[in-house]
């Protein structure tokens, strides 16, 4: 009984580490979001929102699941770390060329390298289960990348915030130390892992229009005054999935090496994401309105997005059990099948009800997502 109370105990610590560190980093992405929307207009706002998701998207496109290999591989003591940062390195310079020739601007381009050396390194970071490093790297990120967008927005403009952020995903430079350091193994060793990277691939790619895609077609569709308020409402759930977020990072090396239950974890987490809901409802929008009052148009889609965190929760749970045991390809399913529902409930919810419309969609989406995995695991894992 003392074993098993002691080895909660550590859960919790350990967990406890990357919530902190990914709810401070939320709380800083957040409250800059928040304070950006007082300074400048729904269009503006907009208009920041579809450069930064460029660059989301553009790693997305080019990441190949490669941080997730990184996490698996180095849970299992393979040593390929060399390999798949080389890889990484590659993919992400060729985006970055691509899409300045397509955008013509440079520093949402780079911004996509930026952001691929920073997950390889908190990637591998996690594999070793270094969590402190990670809350503190993910912290210094966020906090970099914030001071420096609200510093340079006077001068540069919109590209200020771009660039800002940029700089904050410098720190992944410490990644690229270790890299330059480490045993070089080649490429080509990770021709058996081509099943694994396909998966992951393709589920990155989902997580991405799901979380940013949405604004590449809400902004043409609808315009940037209404991405504005759809992005501010999106910035919040956002902030919110950092719970469900950390609470993957944790589980998937325990998942991976199958040597912890984590059972107790789960449901605390799981409890703790409705208490947020509940807030979501009654207090933020009282917050909105006082301070905010030209994103009023946001606070019932806020209201509507919020109850899908525990459903995305859920989700992160089952996803942390899929992608332990090699079998992502479960997420990539369950990914392909909301997004295949998700884009055209925007076009349609969107085109009749307006920004509470897309919000109804977020929902619809993430509780179908969280449904279906839920009959995977019941049929694979039972």
């Amino acid at each position: 009984m003392f074993k098993k109370i002691k080895r909660i105990l550590f859960q919790i610590k350990d967990n406890s580490l990357l919530s902190i560190s990914n709810f401070s980093t939320s709380i800083i992405l957040a409250a800059f979001w928040f304070y950006l929307a007082t300074i400048i207009s729904p269009s503006e706002y907009g208009e920041a929102t579809f450069l930064i998701s460029i660059a989301t998207m553009g790693q997305a496109a080019i990441s190949l699941g490669l941080p997730k290999l990184i996490v698996v591989s180095g849970a299992k003591k393979e040593n390929i770390f060399s390999a798949i940062y080389t890889l990484g390195l590659i993919t992400s310079t060729i985006a970055v060329i691509v899409t300045y020739i397509i955008t013509s601007n440079l520093v949402s381009s780079l911004l996509i390298w930026g952001i691929m050396i920073f997950v390889m390194m908190i990637a591998d970071l996690n594999a070793n289960e270094k969590f402190k490093s990670i809350s503190i790297l993910r912290i210094s990120r966020r906090s970099i990348g914030t001071i420096s967008a609200l510093a340079l927005l006077p001068i540069l403009g919109i590209n200020g915030i771009i660039l800002g952020f940029l700089l904050g995903t410098m720190t992944g430079i410490f990644g690229l130390k270790k890299f330059l350091t480490v045993e070089k193994v080649s490429i080509k060793v990770l021709k058996n892992k081509t099943h694994f990277i396909l998966s992951n691939y393709i589920t990155a790619i989902m997580y991405r229009l799901f979380w940013s895609g949405d604004k590449l077609l809400i902004g043409p569709l609808f315009g940037f005054a209404f991405l504005g308020n759809y992005a501010l409402a999106s910035q919040y759930l956002i902030f919110l999935v950092g719970i469900p977020n950390a609470l993957f990072t944790y589980l998937l090396p325990s998942e991976a090496k199958s040597n912890k239950n984590n059972k107790s974890l789960k449901i605390l987490s799981i409890l703790f994401t409705i208490f947020l809901v509940f807030i979501s409802i009654f207090v933020v929008p009282i917050i909105i309105e006082n301070f905010l009052p030209n994103y009023s148009n946001s606070i019932l889609a806020l209201q509507i997005m919020s109850l899908s965190l525990p459903a995305i929760t859920i989700s992160k749970i089952y996803e942390a059990m899929f992608v332990g045991k090699d079998k992502s390809k479960f997420i990539t399913i369950s990914s392909i099948v909301q997004i295949i529902i998700f884009y055209p409930l925007i076009i349609i919810l969107g085109t009749q009800i307006g920004i509470e419309g897309i919000a109804i969609s977020v929902v619809i989406t993430a509780f179908i997502r969280c449904t279906f995995e839920f009959i995977l695991y019941k049929k694979y894992f039972r």
